[in-house]
């Protein structure tokens, strides 16, 4: 795994993205899809997931344990800018260490860190209907998790 955390920018296009994190070219991955779209990113191995630099308009982010990076892709127009880019985790006990109460801890302080920063929550219909609360409400008492 490289040393130097990987780099995204919002707004920027698939080819800036590859371009700015070349040491990171073996984990680079895209998915076409039907209809002219295409999802951009990056997968790591367990174990070894990279830190993410993000940078916004008002500032970076830092973000540790990234397990893939999912962005969208239109085809249909030239130097597409990637504005939709999904960040996947992976907190397990028995692969990371870390508890499920502590797993929950450290993403609870993490949406607090991007609301601290000015992020805020953006509903649409086609994302989870589950808050973060209410996920960690659905899996203890709805679904009885041990966990």
């Amino acid at each position: 795994m490289p040393e130097e955390p990987l780099y995204i920018e919002l707004n920027m296009t698939a080819e800036e993205m590859y371009q700015r994190n070349p040491e990171y070219r073996v984990f680079q991955e895209a998915d076409a899809q039907p209809m002219g779209v295409t999802f951009q990113g990056y997968n790591f191995p367990r174990y070894k997931e990279p830190t993410v630099i993000i940078k916004y308009p008002n500032g970076t982010l830092s973000v540790d344990g990234v397990m893939s990076i999912l962005a969208y892709d239109d085809n249909k127009q030239e130097n597409y800018q990637l504005s939709k880019i999904n960040l996947g985790f992976l907190f397990n006990h028995e692969v990371s260490g870390i508890s499920d109460k502590d797993a929950y801890s450290k993403m609870m302080s993490f949406f607090q860190e991007l609301q601290d920063k000015g992020w805020a929550y953006s509903h649409s219909n086609d994302v989870p209907r589950l808050t973060a609360k209410n996920s960690f409400i659905f899996a203890t008492t709805v679904r009885k998790s041990d966990n």
